[in-house]
């Protein structure tokens, strides 16, 4: 990541190292789409976020998703300052994300 995005005017990210997401609702679609609604926090700025994933795989040991979001970055002043006007840099960023999840044994 460059030094620019590190910044404070971007993700400050020695004051906020990381962004979380907390679901609050899944609905099964069909066999393998799934919408999810929660709380995505970046930057100490939580907003309400709804979007769709894919079940790829699901088996008793391994599960992976894949889906797609969007947020707007000004409404977590992400490329704040010089940066804020939406005419060179899009206000709506996409996220897309693929999650591999492995159950462990019981201790």
């Amino acid at each position: 990541v460059s030094t620019t995005l590190k910044s404070e005017e971007w993700f400050s990210i020695k004051a906020f190292p990381e962004a979380i997401f907390q679901s609050e609702k899944f609905t099964k679609v069909d066999a393998q789409n799934y919408k999810v609604a929660g709380i995505i926090t970046i930057k100490n700025k939580s907003i309400p976020i709804n979007f769709d994933f894919i079940l790829e795989e699901y088996s008793e040991k391994n599960a992976k998703a894949k889906g797609l979001a969007s947020i707007k970055r000004n409404d977590f002043d992400i490329g704040s300052g010089q940066w804020a006007k939406t005419d060179t840099i899009k206000d709506e960023v996409k996220i897309e994300f693929i999650v591999n999840a492995t159950r462990k044994k019981p201790s």
